[in-house]
């Protein structure tokens, strides 16, 4: 098996990242590896799903409220699911 390191530390099996959208909850399953769990209830409520991921830029971040860290943290789930 392959495994994804992410920049929080978790580990994640490449296969969970490639098939995320088949959970029922994808962003939420996928933020929670990411170091970014305390904002799925927020992209939930606002019904942003993957599609949505790809389409968000530094702006949205910053009117989301992403700290630094965060949108480091963003930055490589988009760059990660890009690559898969």
């Amino acid at each position: 098996m392959a495994y994804y390191i992410t920049g929080a530390g978790y580990e994640l099996d490449y296969e969970d990242l490639v098939y995320a959208d088949q959970h029922l909850d994808p962003v939420g399953y996928l933020f929670r590896f990411f170091g970014l769990g305390h904002r799925a209830p927020l992209f939930a409520y606002e019904q942003i799903d993957l599609a949505c991921v790809f389409m968000l830029e530094q702006h949205d971040l910053d009117d989301l409220g992403f700290d630094a860290l965060e949108q480091e943290y963003f930055i490589e789930l988009k760059t990660a699911l890009e690559d898969a």
